[in-house]
């Protein structure tokens, strides 16, 4: 899963009134990401500050973090030792993710940035809310402050999968979150960054997102393809992302020309912790993946129970699941 990307829409998608019960995971070919926070090459640094440097991001929908990266003072290389975090704005005890960037192994020269791949990329689902953290800037490699003006150095939120809040925050002591907000913009600082994709969930459920009817059926969600695409893995709805209990089971048709029936072409089981939670969804990846042609009417089924309660918006527009058609 780590690392796929989609491409394909999705059209008349319906029932999103219904519930948010079920998830879709698709792959294609991997494109470059897109870069969070963008300094233009040979911006030069302005600030010799050793603490550590935040800036703050609300995840929109949900992403797929493969690099972080550090401003290069000059985009001439590094001479002091940087590192980069990733920050839970609330859970800020401990870093989810952190690389280091010694003189001796800056990483990548991108723009006025340098960049490091992460071991193994990480997902911050749609919900979550950050902070990038860089440190250890000083006189002789200095970071960018643009002193509330707005500053040379710009942001991109992968189309919306991304929203920069906040004024900045700072700290003094390394190695820990940054607690003292500044005065803005929103990308003050030219310290850390990151490079992300969005992730391919067709239907997206918020982080912690509770259920709120208890129900014992089927209910699914209808989709037409607009390209071919392939299903990778089906997703289960957790409620409150701490385990589904007993089994669910989702299942992936057909839907015929009448729309009354349909071709069950591919099902999977859930129960307990099994499956990889992202935001809130479990995802289990399927024995062999399902092409799916262009033009395809089909319909993602998750059969409930009362002990795991499904998500309603009752006719509403839901804010708490949405849906993404690949870009």
């Amino acid at each position: 899963m780590m690392g796929d990307r989609l491409f394909w829409k999705l059209a008349s998608v319906g029932g999103m009134a219904v519930a948010a019960a079920v998830g879709l995971l698709g792959s294609g070919h991997l494109q470059a990401g897109t870069i969070a926070y963008q300094v233009p090459y040979g911006t030069a640094g302005n600030q010799a500050w050793s603490g550590p440097l935040g800036l703050d991001f609300n995840v929109q929908g949900t992403i797929l973090v493969t690099h972080l990266g550090v401003f290069d003072d000059g985009s001439n290389g590094l001479s002091r030792n940087l590192v980069a975090y990733i920050y839970d704005r609330n859970s800020p005890a401990s870093p989810v993710v952190s690389l280091s960037f010694p003189t001796t192994d800056p990483g990548q020269l991108i723009g006025g940035s340098r960049f490091k791949p992460l071991p193994t990329p990480m997902y911050l689902p749609f919900g979550f809310q950050g902070s990038m953290v860089a440190e250890n800037y000083g006189a002789e490699e200095r970071n960018g402050n643009s002193g509330g003006a707005t500053p040379v150095w710009t942001t991109d939120s992968g189309g919306g999968a991304l929203a920069f809040v906040g004024g900045g925050r700072y700290g003094s002591t390394q190695g820990q979150y940054p607690p003292n907000p500044d005065g803005g913009p929103a990308n003050r600082y030219a310290a850390g960054t990151f490079v992300f994709e969005r992730a391919p969930i067709a239907y997206d459920v918020k982080l912690g997102t509770v259920g709120n009817q208890t129900m014992t059926g089927a209910l699914g969600l209808d989709f037409r393809t607009n390209r071919p695409l392939v299903i990778t893995h089906l997703g289960a709805f957790d409620s409150g992302g701490d385990g589904i209990s007993g089994t669910l089971a989702v299942k992936l048709y057909a839907r015929t020309k009448n729309n009354t029936d349909g071709l069950l072409l591919t099902s999977l089981s859930f129960s307990g912790t099994n499956g990889q939670l992202i935001g809130g969804t479990r995802f289990l990846p399927l024995p062999n993946p399902l092409v799916l042609p262009g033009g395809f009417d089909g319909s993602i089924v998750m059969e409930v129970n009362p002990s795991n309660p499904n998500g309603n918006s009752y006719g509403a527009t839901p804010t708490n699941w949405i849906t993404y058609d690949g870009g």
